[in-house]
C-alpha cells in the first residue's frame, strides 16, 4: 500500500512538472508570436508610409499595401528603363 501511494505521488509530481514546462513553452511561443505580429504590422505600416499616392491616415489591407507597392515598384522600374510615358 505504501509503495502505491509513493508511486502516485511521484507520478503526480512528474505530471505537474511536465505541465509547468508545457505551460512555459506555450507562454514563450505566445510571446514570440505577439512579437512577430507587431514586427509585421510595423513593417506594413512603414511600407504604406513609403507609398507616395497613399495619404498617411488611409486604412488599407495588407493585400492592398502589397499590390500598391508592387505597382509602384513596377512604375519606378519603367522610369529607370527609359519607358517614362507614365506620369508619376
Amino acid at each position: 500500500l505504501g509503495d502505491n501511494l509513493q508511486d502516485g505521488v511521484s507520478e503526480s509530481t512528474v505530471d505537474s512538472a511536465e505541465s509547468a514546462a508545457a505551460s512555459k513553452a506555450t507562454s514563450r511561443n505566445a510571446a514570440r508570436e505577439r512579437s512577430r505580429v507587431r514586427s509585421l504590422r510595423s513593417a506594413f505600416q512603414a511600407l504604406q508610409m513609403s507609398l507616395p499616392s497613399v495619404p498617411p491616415d488611409t486604412k488599407l489591407s495588407k493585400l492592398d499595401v502589397l499590390v500598391l507597392a508592387s505597382n509602384y515598384i513596377a512604375h519606378l522600374g519603367a522610369l529607370l528603363s527609359g519607358n517614362n510615358q507614365e506620369k508619376c
